[in-house]
């Protein structure tokens, strides 16, 4: 595929870091780190600091500077020490003196995930701004044992590091083409493939091109892969790829039908006809109230909105509540005999 072949070539220039900016990027890792580890001895806590995600596996896009800082304590401390000790070093790192230095702090928050974490965003003099998950875990010397899911990325990071080296221009392809397929991210919101599932198929096909094609060609609801073959998980979800490092979790267990469907649609519209636009979608064009009041008067039919205020809880928890919502609805509605085309 000659053409495909000359469409990734510009893709991947528009992607890929640079060197001056990969250098950058390392600098400030070796800035935070160091950071974080000075303020650990100086609170007399004792734990390990490691990169992981994208940015330690080198698979991260031109521009995305995010970073996960992994807090590693010894698994003999309580889950409420962990939470303690955590929160109080994030919240020193943020809120150290940066006075003179090249790099500072300019915003925080603390984040929800199954435990407290502190997500901060950091600015050099240029500029540039880098966004840092500071996230404690245990130190587990057994993926299989871990005390909180978050225990297993150092795991993850590991066995990607031992596959991906000189794949990993293919998988920034496939997150970006991901991305403009609607489906990139793990989050409840999105019901996308992470990072980490990203990694793991670029591992198991090789390339960009083949993830492509076994898509186009082989995959449907069920699927099943196991790059270590020594699955246990027994979900059936649209999806299942075994997690190396786990084989009783399914990395793709986040992924929604859906989702799955437009990857694949796309992976096959792709190799029909290869193009750039799979990967930077032009936007959507915009429709003004005039137009779409013909429109909806040609149709015949009325919009009916629920509107409410969002409640006070993280995302994770309000779309997984919003769709079930919607299922009641869509539930409501086959019982009174209305027909639903999508819901």
């Amino acid at each position: 595929m000659p053409f495909a072949q000359e469409v990734l070539k510009d893709v991947l220039r528009s992607i890929k870091p640079d060197q001056q900016e990969t250098e950058r990027l390392a600098h400030f890792v070796e800035f935070i780190t160091k950071k974080v580890e000075g303020i650990a001895e100086r609170l007399s806590i004792e734990l390990e600091v490691m990169l992981v995600g994208s940015a330690a596996r080198g698979t991260w896009i031109r521009g995305e500077h995010d970073l996960d800082l992994f807090l590693a304590f010894d698994p003999s401390e309580t889950r409420a020490e962990l939470e303690l000790n955590g929160i109080e070093i994030g919240k020193a790192v943020v809120n150290e003196d940066y006075s003179g230095e090249e790099f500072h702090c300019v915003s925080y928050e603390k984040e929800y995930a199954e435990h407290p974490y502190i997500r901060a965003t950091f600015e050099d003099r240029e500029g540039s701004r880098y966004e840092v998950d500071i996230v404690p875990c245990f130190a587990v010397s057994d993926p299989t044992k871990i005390e909180s899911a978050v225990d297993r990325t150092p795991f993850h990071t590991r066995y990607v590091l031992s596959k991906i080296r000189g794949l990993e221009d293919e998988v920034r392809l496939l997150k970006q083409f991901m991305k403009g397929m609607g489906v990139y991210g793990s989050e409840l919101r999105r019901q996308g493939f992470s990072g980490y599932l990203t990694e793991l198929l670029v591992i198991r096909y090789g390339s960009f091109l083949d993830v492509i094609k076994a898509a186009a060609t082989s995959w449907k609801k069920g699927t099943r892969i196991d790059i270590e073959s020594h699955g246990r998980y027994r979900g059936d979800d649209p999806l299942v790829v075994i997690d190396p490092v786990d084989p009783m979790r399914n990395v793709a267990a986040a992924l929604s039908l859906d989702n799955l469907s437009r990857f694949i649609d796309g992976a096959t519209r792709f190799l029909e006809k290869p193009g750039i636009e799979f990967f930077f979608p032009p936007p959507p064009e915009e429709i003004d109230e005039d137009e779409l009041r013909e429109v909806i008067n040609e149709r015949g039919t009325r919009l009916l909105f629920i509107v409410f205020d969002r409640p006070p809880v993280v995302d994770d928890i309000l779309f997984p509540q919003l769709r079930r919502s919607a299922q009641a609805v869509v539930d409501l509605l086959h019982r009174e005999g209305f027909r639903m085309y999508r819901g």
